[in-house]
């Protein structure tokens, strides 16, 4: 009792008031983080946060009735653990088991639930509960008493049960063609999943059906017909949902021709998709306008590089998979050499891609966002090719719909900033400022763009006038950084009057509130000393939630360190306080996120973490880096760019 009372006072302590916004992987990775800081663990020698390969097994198995009794007697009864592998039946390294109930799970589950006889008694009682079916399924398959081909007729023979009163459930289905699909031939396979796909005609049930087909013409035939079976459920209305599957579906088709090398036919087949023939609606109007565009940018990037965006698709996957990202990317062009298209023909396509995506139904400004990811790869397009005088008038034009559009103002200002007219950089950056005064977005790229051209002096008139534009006209005598703290919830030592906030711009200040945090960092940061910049960093970093903000506060805070170290009088002591920020920052920072459309399926993406360690590396004598790249390969083992790094 007095350890769980301890246990949850310090939980309360460390997460506070962000304990119910912070999710399991973040509360977990900031518990083993904080593990790791007060045992002073160095890599390799740390605590490891990946999930484990084995199960922890006792030499001697307890007797049945000591399975029901306290913890602290299994502990005391489980001996040594072994290490070894255990030899297993080929089915188990499915991940479909990773979630399913064995024996050895009694450490979370209870002996009642554990029994095979209470679940055959549970399932006759609720015959329509799939998961009880599943759970049964699964400890048939995992028992240890019996040989692993009995188990697996076992569990068949359940999950045959099963679907006699869930012959329409995909999830049942799902199950019994993964297990089937290890006793039955080929073609024994085929018929089943044929069967399957006509009883409960689903998305994942296709999908089954799919990563058991094993060669090129079987994966293309059902790929095929899943195509056909989306565009025919297809209402008048494109929901969100079913267009990412037809996109989905779409690209994983054009996967297989690239990774068997037909790459006229992989061209063949998204052009067939974006292109509507004889009068018929084209594959691509059964998409949503961000996956319409997304798919165009899909085929420039394939005329252009022989392949599809990797930012789509998890890096440590090298075989046709699915989409795990639908994030904004750039076509990789780093010079005009890399265009291999004719330039006016590439712009040209990218003229029918915007017209294929525009709606009339939206207004300018909705139209303009909507294609956003391709104007902003046009305005690259004609940057590479030097057509410098075209790249700000299409971004002026596109900012006479959206004025306060951050990317394009970013762009439009790092265009002047290339052909030496930082002037005209500064007055788009004034001029969208003066537009929308209460914009923490735009000013703190306004910030942010001044320090970098090492004109900080100039930001104290333009903070005050943004802090106080969220204030009533009595507040003009407060100092505006302490109307910032406020605003904020930050204790402050002065005693001052509090002032009295617009109750008209309540609801956007709330908005606002993580660009704040970066606006209070960046002004402790020019303003105040290194101690009070470092108190405003770590308060931010406890308190904002947004993943894209919380990334950029890192990316701040590293900078600033870094910056302090110029003229340190002791390097070595505050360049092992900077590498000690930046593994804090690589171990705390989520790898883990979710897929489109899924709770339960995750990938690991690893870009903001690399950007942190070549900026680290960046900052270290060429004869560090190798053994610094080997520290951090131990940190981050799936990391495949740092893979292909490491020498």
């Amino acid at each position: 009792e007095d350890i769980s009372i301890a246990t949850e006072k310090y939980i309360n302590k460390l997460f506070g008031m962000n304990k119910d916004r912070m999710g399991t992987d973040q509360m977990a990775v900031l518990l083993v983080s904080k593990v790791n800081e007060s045992k002073s663990h160095i890599p390799p020698h740390t605590t490891c946060k990946e999930v484990r390969k084995w199960r922890p097994q006792p030499l001697k198995n307890p007797e049945p009735e000591n399975r029901s009794n306290s913890s602290d007697e299994d502990e005391e009864n489980l001996g040594l653990v072994k290490y070894e592998r255990r030899s297993e039946p080929p089915w188990k390294s499915s991940s479909a088991l990773d979630v399913c109930i064995t024996p050895d799970d009694i450490r979370y589950f209870t002996s009642e639930t554990d029994d095979i006889s209470n679940l055959e008694a549970s399932v006759l009682e609720s015959s329509r509960d799939v998961q009880l079916w599943i759970k049964l399924a699964y400890k048939y398959l995992n028992q240890k008493e019996s040989p692993p081909s009995e188990c697996l007729d076992s569990a068949l023979n359940t999950m045959a049960r099963a679907l006699e009163y869930n012959r329409e459930n995909p999830e049942v289905w799902c199950h019994y063609l993964t297990l089937f699909s290890k006793r039955g031939t080929k073609e024994e396979v085929q018929e089943m999943c044929e069967t399957a796909v006509e009883y409960a005609p689903h998305y994942k049930v296709w999908w089954n059906f799919l990563n058991l087909e094993s060669s090129f013409d079987g994966k293309d035939y059902v790929c095929g017909r899943i195509i056909q079976y989306l565009l025919g459920t297809a209402g008048g209305d494109v929901s969100e949902l079913a267009s990412f599957q037809l996109l989905e579906s779409l690209l994983y088709r054009v996967q297989l021709s690239l990774f068997t090398g037909r790459h006229q036919n992989a061209l063949a087949i998204l052009q067939n998709a974006l292109k509507s023939l004889n009068d018929e609606r084209s594959l691509a109007e059964h998409l949503t306008t961000a996956d319409r565009c997304l798919a165009w940018l899909a085929y420039i990037h394939l005329t252009e590089f022989n392949s599809l965006p990797v930012s789509l698709y998890d890096p440590a996957t090298s075989v046709p998979s699915r989409i795990v990202s639908k994030d904004f990317f750039l076509i990789p062009w780093k010079s005009a050499r890399d265009v291999k298209t004719d330039p006016d023909m590439l712009l040209a396509l990218f003229e029918d891609a915007v017209c294929q995506c525009t709606q009339e139904s939206l207004s300018n400004e909705g139209r303009m966002t909507a294609c956003l990811p391709l104007y902003r790869n046009m305005i690259l397009l004609n940057q590479i090719l030097g057509r410098w005088d075209a790249a700000v008038k299409l971004c002026e034009t596109l900012l006479m719909s959206c004025p306060a559009c951050c990317e394009l103002l970013e762009t439009l200002a790092e265009l002047y900033v290339q052909k030496n007219e930082t002037d005209k950089a500064f007055d788009v950056w004034l001029a969208a400022l003066k537009s929308n005064p209460c914009n923490g977005q735009i000013f703190y790229h306004v910030c942010k763009f001044l320090v970098s051209q090492e004109k900080s002096h100039t930001i104290a008139p333009l903070f005050q006038e943004f802090v106080m534009s969220f204030c009533e006209s009595t507040a003009s005598e407060q100092h505006p950084v302490n109307v910032l703290r406020y605003i904020l919830n930050i204790p402050t030592r002065n005693t001052f009057q509090t002032p009295c906030i617009n109750p008209d711009l309540r609801d956007q200040l709330n908005d606002q509130m993580p660009y704040l945090w970066l606006i209070h960092c960046l002004w402790q940061w020019v303003h105040a000393n290194v101690g009070e910049a470092v108190d405003a960093f770590e308060r931010a970093l406890g308190t904002v939630m947004q993943q894209d903000v919380v990334q950029q506060l890192w990316l701040d805070y590293l900078l600033f360190t870094n910056s302090k170290l110029i003229g340190s009088k002791c390097k070595s002591r505050d360049f092992k306080m900077f590498t000690d920020l930046v593994h804090r920052c690589l171990v705390t920072v989520p790898t883990r996120f979710t897929v489109p459309f899924s709770s339960a399926d995750y990938w690991t993406n690893f870009q903001f973490h690399n950007k942190v360690i070549f900026f680290y590396l960046g900052c270290l004598p060429h004869s560090q880096q190798s053994s610094a790249l080997e520290r951090l390969r131990y940190i981050m083992p799936t990391n495949t760019e740092l893979a292909l790094r490491y020498p």
